[in-house]
């Protein structure tokens, strides 16, 4: 913590980030091991970026090949600092051999080389899970990564230590993550100028898209923020803001007995982390609702006294977006899964979004044990509902 830096180390951080100024020192104060999202930003390519046989489109980087068939490589344009501690880099597609590296290096990196094949650099290789630290042989993290993960890096700057030697460095944990769930962490040296996000690729048609700018903060500070009249909300049974019984930071639709319609690309994801294109991006001011067509045969098996709230044969809840963010299954999960859910289903069931008051479309679907739940999700900072349990009762 910042107590313990020592004097080399504060002078050393201004060496490599130029002036240190009290919000990064009170960053410092704030990391913890393993505290959850707190923002996001879209990704601005300015002059700083490098790279070499990668297109750029926005958010997105696809390999780009030339003649000689060399690893691209993409570098960002500024470091991690206290401040902006951490990306992530989601797979749109992994072409024809799924060679991306995703991990950390400096501005003096070659780039023909994948990340963590040289050195002053750290990468995870998704085809194989393997982590590889300049040059080093790999170290297995995961299984090969696949479309629609998401895989984190960062540097927990509050863990810094000063290395051994004549010449004064520091030493930093660096961790991956992979859909929310801590991979691993490996100890390497911060060289001048600080550790840049990186990506190298190495087959056609392989595409990833960036989130710079992120951090973690202390989990006190990441409550959802819920603005609704309707006490209810509050009053019931087994359910919190922060979530119970479905996992922590798993949105609605990525486990198994869930099913949701993000806002921020419009996809609908079913009980997995792969979305479906559905319907159209929500942006603030819409009205998003959800609702449950029954047969005319169906019998709730499922006591409302219990948690769940008790649905007429055309149930519905809406949500008002207020605010959004500027941009805008592991062990665990499938514990609470086969804890909770026990996989037992009652009978199928219509469940159908709403934008604006229009729909936007349906899936049928089984309903898990213990029945379907209103649920929110939100990831970042400055998002902001209004919640109504009774949108077709006023």
């Amino acid at each position: 913590m910042l107590s313990c830096v020592s004097p080399h180390l504060f002078e050393l951080l201004k060496r490599l980030f130029g002036t240190v100024h009290d919000t990064t020192m009170e960053s410092l104060r704030n990391l913890q091991s393993y505290p959850v999202l707190r923002m996001k930003c879209s990704v601005s390519h300015d002059s700083d970026v490098t790279h070499e046989r990668v297109a750029l489109d926005g958010d997105f980087l696809s390999y780009a090949p030339d003649e000689d068939d060399r690893v691209g490589v993409y570098i960002a344009g500024h470091p991690l600092t206290p401040d902006t501690c951490y990306y992530e880099t989601e797979i749109i597609d992994t072409g024809m051999d799924g060679s991306i590296s995703i991990g950390l290096c400096s501005k003096r990196c070659p780039l023909d080389v994948h990340i963590g094949c040289v050195a002053e650099s750290i990468g995870l290789m998704t085809d194989d899970g393997s982590l590889y630290r300049e040059g080093s042989k790999g170290t297995q993290l995961c299984t090969r990564c696949e479309c629609g993960d998401r895989i984190g890096c960062g540097i927990r700057f509050d863990q810094l230590t000063e290395g051994r030697g004549d010449a004064i460095c520091m030493m930093v944990p660096v961790y991956f993550v992979r859909n929310g769930k801590e991979l691993g962490t490996m100890l390497v040296s911060l060289p001048m100028g600080g550790l840049y996000p990186a990506v190298g690729m190495h087959s056609i048609g392989e595409e990833v898209r960036l989130f710079l700018g992120l951090n973690w903060v202390p989990e006190e500070d990441s409550l959802m923020s819920v603005d609704t009249n309707e006490e209810e909300w509050y009053r019931l049974s087994d359910i919190r803001l922060n979530g119970q019984d479905y996992p922590k930071h798993r949105h609605p639709g990525w486990n198994k007995g869930s099913i949701g319609y993000h806002a921020d690309d419009g996809k609908i994801f079913i009980g997995s982390g792969v979305g479906a294109p559905f319907g159209p991006r929500c942006h603030k001011g819409d009205r998003m609702g959800c609702g449950i067509l029954f047969p005319r045969d169906y019998v709730c098996q499922y006591d409302s006294d219990g948690g769940s709230i008790e649905l007429s044969p055309s149930s519905q809840t809406e949500v008002d977006l207020l605010e959004l963010s500027p941009d805008s299954s592991d062990s665990e999960d499938e514990d609470w899964w086969n804890n909770e859910c026990a996989v037992e289903f009652s009978s199928k069931v219509k469940v159908f979004f709403t934008r604006n008051g229009k729909t936007v479309g349906m899936r049928q679907v089984h309903i898990p044990k213990g029945g379907f739940f209103p649920t929110i999700g939100m990831l970042s900072v400055q998002e902001k509902v209004r919640v109504d349990l009774r949108p077709l009762t006023g």
